[in-house]
């Protein structure tokens, strides 16, 4: 069975896309994380902050939430969610 290819994109409000189709792990509505052990991008190398929004899809829906914490552990980025609900019409 095939992996299902996941990413995510990240917009600081005020400032605009800071990432579009970030690979990740993971993704759902408490947050993302990827473990970069072994890649060329390492997590500390990464501009994502706290009240940045995050946009993905889940089940062919378009969903937001914004950014609560970010938590890096070695070669692993963890993000923690607050507030996701539906995207807008035009996301």
């Amino acid at each position: 069975m095939i992996a299902e290819f996941r990413t995510v994109d990240v917009v600081r409000p005020g400032a605009g896309k800071r990432y579009t189709h970030l690979p990740v792990d993971h993704v759902d509505v408490t947050g993302f994380h990827t473990d970069y052990e072994g890649s060329p991008l390492s997590p500390r190398l990464l501009d994502i902050r706290v009240n940045d929004q995050v946009f993905w899809y889940e089940e062919g829906s378009r969903l937001q939430a914004r950014v609560d914490e970010v938590v890096v552990e070695g070669e692993v980025l963890r993000v923690a969610f607050g507030d996701a609900h539906a995207a807008p019409p035009e996301w």
